[in-house]
């Protein structure tokens, strides 16, 4: 029998495609039509269903969490079409009012973690808000706890128990901090402890390291609040200094500083006669002294023109300017306010030069503080630099001139440090987990004071005579405890080690949300 032939419409292109024998049928107009209005009721049944009997989950993919709750009804106060999830939307309500860049950026994170400025620029491959922060998991779900591996993937360490590096201040090349104050923690609990009747050295810590409000973080230590009782009483002056004759090696009384008028010297016209014993007019002491003494403060920046020249706006402060470079506004601040209360001093002047002059510097005065306000305005250190130039003379009279200030700060120098006839600045126990936080308040529950801080021998020393070597208890000792401490209970097993569980991606996120009508209530 013979086969059948087989039909061919032909081919088609070079490649020689052979061409099908009959065309693909095609539904009638009439059917597609029917089609496609069965497929959008289908679709509003479903929309329906899904916004009057399951609230719009099925749609939108979840409920939200409880902080977003009242935004669930309506989509586009979060998303843009065709745009996902804009970082922007999550700006509009969480970021701090007109800061720039703001605390929820990336550019603040790599500043904060950097200090670099150049890292300030957005880079390609930085995730938006949602990539770690998810929503629509459901109204218990915690969307800030961010999981490790997110971390991670732009931090080459891992978890805390394996390769995590060892905190920067305890890592051994890490230089010792200067303190510039002469404290013994030893000496001072064992005073405690016996002046005021303690059961226990840690309660002694708790004397003078005052716990904030929350109890996450303490007070600022300061003088007439822990230390005037003890230090500073009525029966500490200074020795019989001479006065100053002319050019000869001496200090003011209040009378001659009260008379030459100067705006720097207004203390003088409130100063108390009775602190000042003056024998005839070539000695005077000061009984009692205060912190800060302002006639010992006057002298010592007299003296220190005497001595040195090129102070330049460090003769405004009342200590050395040797301050971190990210503490340069400090310095800056502390100038200002000392222009500020001298100009005080002559708003009552009818000289009309005089007010010029005052307005001059006001305004000065005020594009200074504007610029501080800006936390990346460059500031310049040089302003400020101590490198004093000796003045000429000879080495007999520097010498009586070094005496005189030894002499005028002796009470001074039982704590602080004095150089170029200058008080060094005493370094504050700022933070030092500066890319971390930690909540004492957490801790100690579990964990006693000298359990963690001991570093310094205390619980080992307080309750003994023994002499304690001033390199084992000097001010300047980090009385920190190191990783290897911590990981006694932050384990797998344990107190946990997640990232978040000790850094923060966002700092100062304790002044989030701005506030601002919110976006539904604006106007056009």
């Amino acid at each position: 029998m013979a086969k059948k032939k087989k039909h061919n419409k032909g081919i088609f292109s070079q490649a020689q495609l052979p061409v099908a024998d009959a065309y693909t049928p095609l539904l009638s107009r009439g059917n597609l039509v029917r089609f496609g209005l069965l497929v959008m009721l289908a679709v509003g049944a479903l929309v329906l269903a899904d916004f009057f009997m399951r609230d719009g989950s099925m749609m939108s993919g979840g409920p939200l969490s409880t902080a977003h709750a009242t935004a669930a009804g309506d989509c586009v106060d979060c998303h843009e079409p065709s745009a996902g999830l804009p970082s922007e939307k999550c700006s509009a309500c969480h970021e701090v009012f007109d800061q720039e860049p703001g605390i929820y950026s990336y550019a603040d994170h790599y500043l904060y973690g950097t200090d670099d400025l150049n890292r300030v620029k957005p880079l390609p491959e930085e995730r938006n808000c949602a990539a770690c922060h998810p929503e629509h998991q459901g109204r218990e779900a915690a969307m800030t706890r961010v999981p490790d591996r997110l971390c991670t993937e732009c931090h080459a360490y891992g978890s805390f128990g394996t390769d995590h590096p060892q905190f920067a201040f305890a890592r051994p090349e890490t230089p010792a901090p200067q303190s510039n104050l002469k404290f013994t923690h030893i000496h001072h609990v064992r005073e405690l402890v016996k002046s005021q009747a303690l059961s226990s050295p840690e309660e002694s810590c708790l004397y003078c390291h005052e716990p904030a409000p929350g109890g996450k973080h303490f007070m600022p230590l300061d003088f007439d609040t822990h230390c005037d009782s003890c230090h500073l009483t009525q029966t500490i002056g200074t020795p019989r200094l001479p006065i100053a004759q002319g050019d000869q090696p001496g200090v003011e009384t209040p009378a001659t500083m009260r008379n030459r008028g100067g705006p720097s010297d207004l203390w003088a016209d409130f100063a108390n006669p009775e602190e000042f014993q003056q024998t005839g007019s070539r000695l005077v002491a000061k009984k009692p002294l205060h912190h800060t003494d302002p006639w010992i403060m006057a002298n010592l920046r007299r003296i220190r023109g005497k001595l040195y020249d090129n102070a330049g706006l460090a003769d405004l402060l009342r200590t050395t300017a040797d301050v971190a470079p990210d503490q340069l506004r400090d310095l800056y601040n502390e100038a200002i306010l000392t222009l500020r209360r001298d100009a005080v001093g002559l708003r009552g002047s009818d000289n009309p030069e005089v007010q010029a002059e005052l307005a001059r510097i006001d305004a000065v005065l005020d594009t200074v503080e504007a610029r501080l306000d800006d936390p990346y305005a460059p500031l310049d250190e040089s302003r400020f630099s101590l490198d004093l130039v000796p003045k000429q003379m000879e080495a007999a009279e520097r010498e009586e001139w070094t005496q005189l200030v030894a002499d005028l700060t002796e009470a001074c120098r039982m704590c602080h440090v004095v150089s170029q006839a200058t008080i060094a600045r005493v370094q504050p126990d700022r933070a030092k987990l500066k890319r971390a936080e930690f909540d004492h308040g957490a801790h100690i529950l579990q964990r006693g004071c000298l359990d963690c801080h001991n570093t310094i021998p205390i619980a080992e020393n307080w309750n003994t005579e023994t002499q304690i070597d001033p390199a084992l208890d000097a001010a300047s000792i980090v009385n920190l405890p190191k990783r290897e401490t911590c990981l006694e209970c932050h384990t797998p097993a344990g107190a946990g080690e997640r990232c978040i569980d000790c850094h923060v991606f966002h700092p100062d996120t304790d002044r989030h949300t701005r506030p601002v009508v919110n976006k539904r209530e604006e106007g056009p």
